[in-house]
């Protein structure tokens, strides 16, 4: 199998340029463990190894346009004296969600990363290890030999 090489001239797409509310990331992105990838048509935020953030700007979905913080049922109730704006998601129910519409979505948002910022152990979630597939893997070849048998 031929591994392809990027083009040195080719511009990176950085996910952050793609989403109008990156704005929120930049007190974590001072540090070098932050990283994000995309996820669930969103943008997932790690810190320190944790996942912290996932933004989420869906025009068609008003229930994924807003900010995600994964965090444990366990600290909901906490999270929520604190910050009465967030509210268990409608499908993720673990995730804590503050919708875009609110009118303290700033604030909440930015007093919610300088918490995680500060190392607040009930934002982020450790993501779990990837299982290794069972299924043994064929090539392109083997499985045109196959059909033609």
């Amino acid at each position: 199998m031929a591994i392809r090489k990027r083009n040195p001239l080719q511009k990176v797409k950085n996910p952050l340029t793609e989403f109008s509310q990156a704005w929120i990331l930049e007190p974590l992105q001072e540090d070098e463990s932050f990283t994000c990838k995309k996820m669930f048509g969103g943008l997932a935020a790690y810190f320190h190894g944790r996942m912290v953030v996932c933004l989420m700007e869906s025009d068609e979905d008003p229930v994924w346009r807003g900010v995600l913080f994964p965090t444990d049922r366990a600290h909901h109730e906490s999270l929520q004296k604190q910050w009465p704006s967030l509210t268990p998601h409608k499908i993720l129910g673990k995730w804590l969600y503050l919708p875009m519409n609110d009118a303290e979505y700033e604030a909440t948002a930015m007093a919610v990363i300088e918490r995680i910022r500060r190392g607040d152990e009930r934002l982020g979630i450790e993501p779990k290890a990837r299982r290794k597939s069972t299924k043994k893997k064929t090539s392109k070849k083997t499985k045109k030999k196959s059909k033609k048998s």
